[in-house]
């Protein structure tokens, strides 16, 4: 066996050739042990999770930091601290960036930021998603200034690309005022658990681990288009019509009346457990993305307040922004008081947007709550059981005969026989069984669906179990629709 001293000298090209493996080994494995913990993946880990397999291209993997200061120079990782690159989701290009917890605790550097940048911009110019792994300790305060100005490079970033491709942020980590206010510029922020004392009003989706957050986010891209170009992808799917029951007077679960009508039964919220009076999410019509926006009398009677307003107004323009169609499935009581302005917002998202739009009244549509949940739409459809009229029965009959409800206590009172006492409960079962004489005739002659469809305020009053068949009629009819955007500068909150 030679001695090592014969072995021969590698060449130049061999020299190179191994000094790259071993850059490229020392930034694979990072420095010191990756964070774990129940459910807790690395950053290599996560990204070969999210991924299809052998797809990733990472890129910025030699990148180091600059910064001298606290003995800083002796310590640069390869990477430093985040990986970024391109890969592939069911198919489609993605762009990616994951902070590695294992190097500087994945702070934000001058220089990484630089790589995240580079990513969103790539990810911009060939109309690619970008999605965020988020795990880290904030903004490294070593870098000084210029990790501050590298942070505001990426915010700028992100809100360049906002509307332009969808962008999606997992917190992963600790929730730092920098990882939110980056995460909150995504169109979604999907959240392990538990991080959710400091993000429960803020992220849209949560999710038990790494795995299942992951797994949430391929799911939500296959809702979404790759850009604002494009159309959301097709789902094979053969269905048919469900038997869909008429709703009856009391609260009902409106998620179950929605998995009656859509494919499979799936709906994915966004935002569930925020302002659960309205219901926001996705899923799908014959194999086509719908965008779902619907009261839920289950929570605050399905009454609109001004959290609801906001949660229904952004989803709606993410819609828009993406080329969802949106349908509303409408049971409207009105407002909660004190909140009406806010759902001006909601109005004005629904008015502005011009993607297809179908809205079913499915009970309650009642004053100017039923203009804000997507009247005049596309296609307006309602059933049997809608009401559609300027105010609730019960309000407008006590606007309308309320001089009639004193006469008529006052009458009583005089015919009462002497000697008897004329009780406050006596006069409270004389005036409400007055009062809803009064309300059903109302609802009999003002409140049915047949006078919104004379007056072509409704396309069409259906039977519930053709709710679908509609639905899907109408989306193919309005998939050739286009309107133009008006040319104001910009649209008001």
């Amino acid at each position: 066996m030679p001695s090592s001293s014969k072995l021969p000298k590698p060449t130049p090209q061999e020299a190179r050739l191994a000094e790259l493996e071993i850059r490229n080994r020392f930034a694979e494995q990072g420095v010191g042990a990756p964070a774990r913990g129940a459910g807790r993946l690395s950053a290599r880990e996560r990204i070969a999770l999210l991924l299809d397999e052998g797809s990733f291209v990472e890129t910025g993997k030699l990148v180091t930091h600059r910064a001298v200061e606290f003995g800083m120079q002796e310590m640069r990782v390869p990477g430093d601290g985040c990986i970024t690159g391109h890969g592939k989701v069911q198919g489609r290009v993605v762009f990616v960036f994951a902070q590695d917890a294992s190097v500087f605790g994945g702070t934000l550097s001058e220089a990484n930021a630089a790589k995240i940048v580079a990513t969103m911009n790539r990810a911009m110019s060939v109309g690619a998603p970008i999605i965020g792994l988020y795990d880290s300790q904030g903004i490294r305060i070593e870098d000084g200034i210029s990790a501050l100005a590298g942070m505001q490079e990426v915010l700028l970033s992100g809100a360049k690309a906002s509307g332009v491709v969808p962008q999606i942020a997992v917190l992963l980590g600790p929730a730092t005022e920098g990882t939110l206010l980056a995460a909150s510029i995504a169109d979604f922020i999907v959240a392990r658990d538990y991080v959710t004392e400091n993000v429960s009003d803020v992220a849209h989706l949560f999710a038990a681990d790494d795995e299942a957050c992951i797994r949430t986010v391929r799911e939500l891209l296959g809702f979404l288009p790759s850009s604002y170009r494009d159309v959301p992808p097709m789902s094979a799917y053969a269905g048919q019509d469900a038997d869909v029951p008429e709703i009856a007077d009391e609260p009902y679960d409106m998620v179950d009346a929605i998995s009656k009508i859509v494919d499979k039964g799936y709906l994915l919220q966004v935002q569930e457990h925020h302002a659960r009076n309205l219901i926001v999410g996705f899923a799908r019509m014959e194999g086509r993305t719908v965008g779902i926006v619907a009261n839920q009398p289950l929570y605050l009677d399905g009454a609109l307040d001004g959290d609801a307003a906001a949660k229904g107004a952004r989803f709606v323009r993410l819609c828009d922004a993406f080329n969802v169609p949106i349908l509303t499935f409408e049971d409207a009581p009105g407002f909660l008081p004190g909140t009406i302005q806010h759902s001006a917002k909601l109005l004005c998202a629904y008015a502005e947007a011009t993607v297809p739009k179908l809205t079913v009244v499915m009970r309650r549509a009642y004053g100017a709550a039923s203009c804000v949940m997507g009247a005049k739409a596309g296609l307006s459809l309602a059933w049997p059981s809608a009401e559609i009229t300027v105010m609730a029965p019960e309000d407008a009959v006590d606007v309308i005969h309320r001089r009639e409800f004193e006469e008529h206590l006052k009458h009583a009172q005089a015919m009462w026989p002497q000697g008897m006492a004329f009780s406050e409960e006596k006069k409270s079962e004389l005036l409400t069984r007055l009062r809803e004489e009064k309300i059903a005739v109302f609802r009999e002659r003002f409140a049915h669906p047949y006078n919104a469809a004379e007056r072509a305020y409704v396309d069409a009053v259906i039977y519930p179990n053709e709710t679908r068949r509609r639905l899907i009629d109408g989306l193919d009819m309005l998939a050739r629709k286009h309107l133009q955007r008006s040319g104001k500068k910009h649209e008001r909150d």
